[in-house]
């Protein structure tokens, strides 16, 4: 019962005294708190830029030397990058005004592809049933009219009018080893030569002769008919009539056949394709003989008066 009344007077007097100092009572403005200048200063990282050089091949500690601070840092950085995403563009709605038509848009239709021109292939050779499977050997000639001179001569011959990179593909192309190529100086053969001169798959294969005097050398001149007369020698040297035994080993050197040349080899590839006309042959008169040159019936013809 003391202890209760102690308290209760103790109370009152620190009642009364507050009372007396009204100024204890007024609570001081918070100070600023100073922030300390130690520990580590901020990392100055471009982490946007550091992540463009890891990806064209520089190194973390590369990357650290250039700005200034850790590998490790460098790494922890990158590990955590995330690239800004880019913010959707928001569609701008201006309205029109209620005073002014809107003018409707016009559509622009979309051009129309250009169709593809179709690949023509190449014309088919002619003659490709006169080689028998796997030959080793047959004639190339310029034109329809020189095949069916050669496979009249029962010789293989394939005609065409020039050469195609397409008819390697060809079976009759696959196994042979040499193409004997025939020309008629009468002929133009230039598109045709320089065709074949051209491909180096089929040049190196090929050997050519020709009877303007580019290639030949010991046989008469046969001039519009060089193909007919090869092929017609070529039948007899594999069917001689006394009955022995075919010799053909020396038809390329006979007929002097020889390598095409390069394609820049100009003057050998203008001497093969050189025109030469063949000589007019004389007239005869309805009496029978040889009318001669023009001086030579003025002659006559005054003596006879």
């Amino acid at each position: 019962m003391t202890n209760l009344r102690m308290s209760n007077i103790l109370m009152k007097l620190r009642i009364r005294i507050r009372a007396f100092f009204p100024s204890k009572l007024v609570q001081e403005p918070a100070r600023p708190v100073r922030q300390s200048k130690a520990g580590r200063k901020p990392v100055n990282l471009d982490v946007a830029e550091a992540m463009r050089l890891r990806r064209v091949g520089w190194s973390d500690r590369k990357i650290a030397r250039k700005f200034g601070t850790a590998p490790s840092t460098v790494g922890s950085r990158l590990r955590d990058y995330k690239p800004p995403v880019a913010p959707a563009p928001s569609p701008i709605q201006q309205s029109a005004p209620a005073d002014k038509p809107v003018a409707a848009s016009v559509a622009t239709k979309p051009s129309a592809p250009v169709p593809a021109l179709p690949v023509m292939p190449p014309p088919e050779p002619l003659g490709l049933a006169t080689i028998p499977g796997g030959s080793k050997a047959f004639f190339l000639v310029h034109g329809s009219l020189n095949q069916q001179y050669v496979a009249n001569c029962a010789q293989p011959c394939i005609g065409i009018e020039r050469w195609h990179n397409e008819y390697m593909e060809l079976p009759a192309f696959q196994d042979v080893e040499k193409v004997w190529v025939l020309m008629n100086s009468s002929e133009d053969n230039r598109a045709f030569l320089e065709s074949l001169a051209r491909d180096i798959t089929i040049r190196e294969r090929c050997r050519i002769s020709v009877d303007n005097g580019a290639t030949l050398n010991n046989q008469p001149v046969r001039f519009g008919t060089w193909v007919q007369y090869v092929a017609k020698a070529k039948l007899l040297m594999e069917r001689p009539h006394d009955g022995s035994r075919p010799d053909t080993s020396g038809f390329e050197t006979i007929y002097n056949f020889r390598p095409i040349p390069l394609p820049s080899h100009r003057d050998k590839l203008n001497a093969l394709v050189a025109r030469t006309a063949e000589p007019e042959p004389d007239r005869s008169s309805s009496l029978g003989g040889s009318l001669g040159t023009e001086e030579e019936w003025r002659w006559k013809w005054s003596g006879a008066r």
